[in-house]
Parts: structure tokens; C-alpha cells; sequence
């Protein structure tokens, strides 16, 4: 009897072990990794606050609600770097990233030039090997006020091959 209940279970967990996922009649392809290349992503804020309240400080980062920003960044490897979901201007380190069979969570801690202290970004999203969907929600910690909360919805899509850049270290460019 516990053979009859096992096979039907055995069989489900085959039909999502592999490439591709049903979702309501449309198939979804689940690629491994993301593709190298040129990625265009599009941002826009969709949370702001300034949590420490300090009246004499603005926010360290002031992007509002509704600011939309368009990044780019070179994946040199199936195994983004922290800079395609850290943000413009931020300098950061992940920790064991997952980003591998359409899904990614990436905690972050970053720097900024002119900022004392932390920022921490986490990044929870999908993909295809050649479009990201995610939330980028940021938290600060930084001497002096100013700290902010602000989550950052992100799209993308990779548009070709990396541009030979000059100096450049491949690093994503003019967002949030």
C-alpha cells in the first residue's frame, strides 16, 4: 500500500526536477545560471524612509518613491559579482550567494565613497539565462544620520555581449 502512495509522489518530484516548469498552461524555462554578457537593468523605488529621523541630516542616499534609474553591468561568468545587485556607487561583498536554477537571494554588505559606516542589501528574485527580476531592499548604518530603509525593484535583461571598456572593472553604472 505505502508503494501505491510513493510512486505518484516520485513521479511529481520528477516532473519538477527538470528544465522546464507548467505554470498555468505556460511553460517556463528554468535556467541554471545566469548567462554572461552586457545586462541592462532597469530600477525603481518603491519604498523610502529615512529611519533615523535626524532633523539636520538628510537621507545618505535621498532616491524617493517613483525614482527609476537604468544600470549596466558586464557578467563575466555564469556566477554574477555582487555589483549586478549591490547598486550605483555601492562597493560590496556577498557571502555564499544563491543564484542558480532560476532563483536568486544575495546578502550584501557595502561601502560608499564619501559615507562612514554600512549599507546591507538583500536581493531576492528570478531569472532566465537571459532576464533578472528583483527586489533590491537596502538598510544603512552609517556615522552621522541620515540612515535610510528603501526597497528598489529591479529588471533586466541581458542585451549581448560585454563592451570592451577602458579602466572599467565591469561594475554596474548610473542607478540605484
Amino acid at each position: 500500500m505505502r508503494s501505491l502512495i510513493l510512486v505518484p509522489m516520485l513521479a511529481l518530484a520528477a516532473c519538477d526536477a527538470g528544465e522546464a516548469v507548467q505554470n498555468n498552461g505556460a511553460e517556463t524555462a528554468r535556467a541554471a545560471a545566469i548567462s554572461p554578457g552586457q545586462w541592462t537593468l532597469q530600477t525603481e523605488v518603491t519604498a523610502f524612509t529615512q529611519t533615523d529621523r535626524t532633523e539636520s541630516r538628510r537621507p545618505v542616499i535621498d532616491t524617493p518613491v517613483g525614482t527609476r534609474a537604468t544600470e549596466t553591468v558586464c557578467v563575466e561568468s555564469s556566477a554574477p559579482s555582487p555589483a549586478m545587485f549591490g547598486g550605483e556607487g555601492n562597493d560590496c561583498g556577498a557571502e555564499n550567494p544563491y543564484v542558480r536554477n532560476g532563483r536568486i537571494s544575495v546578502q550584501l554588505l557595502c561601502s560608499r565613497r564619501g559615507l562612514t559606516g554600512n549599507i546591507m542589501v538583500g536581493v531576492d528574485g528570478t531569472f532566465t539565462g537571459d532576464t533578472v527580476t528583483f527586489d533590491r531592499d537596502v538598510r544603512t548604518a552609517v556615522v552621522g544620520g541620515g540612515d535610510v530603509a528603501m526597497t528598489v525593484h529591479v529588471t533586466g535583461q541581458r542585451t549581448g555581449d560585454c563592451a570592451p571598456q577602458a579602466g572599467a572593472s565591469g561594475g554596474a553604472r548610473n542607478g540605484t
